[in-house]
């Protein structure tokens, strides 16, 4: 990656207190997300060292709260105009549902696979 960019987007973070919990969240959810496709979704190792990179766990996390907290942004501000500052806003207030959503897929995916796994 460009060192300019690397400074710029670390100078943007540093400036947005929300962007930088924002990247915190998506690295930590991607992490749950690839630990979830490559133990119990993908059924070859071909590809995982690609998975298991910090921009793919920042990528991944980083799609799923936005795919989650888009509506909330939506209801609340009643325009399909996409501002990054208004839904880090947002974000912060969903964050916990988010999360608790997010935890609620992981156990669901886990124990239906630990039960396919005992019924084999």
């Amino acid at each position: 990656m460009d060192p300019e960019l690397k400074k710029r987007a670390l100078e943007y973070l540093m400036k947005t207190p929300n962007a930088m919990l924002f990247c915190f969240c998506s690295f930590f959810s991607g992490q749950l997300w690839v630990f979830l496709i490559t133990t119990y979704l993908k059924r070859t190792q071909k590809g995982n060292s690609y998975l298991n990179k910090f921009y793919s766990k920042l990528g991944i996390g980083g799609f799923w709260l936005v795919v989650f907290n888009s509506p909330f942004y939506f209801n609340k501000h009643k325009t399909y105009n996409f501002d990054f500052l208004i839904f880090l806003d947002v974000f912060c207030n969903t964050l916990m549902i988010a999360v608790f959503v997010q935890l609620l897929v992981f156990i669901a995916v886990t124990a239906f696979f630990k039960e396919r796994k005992n019924v084999k």
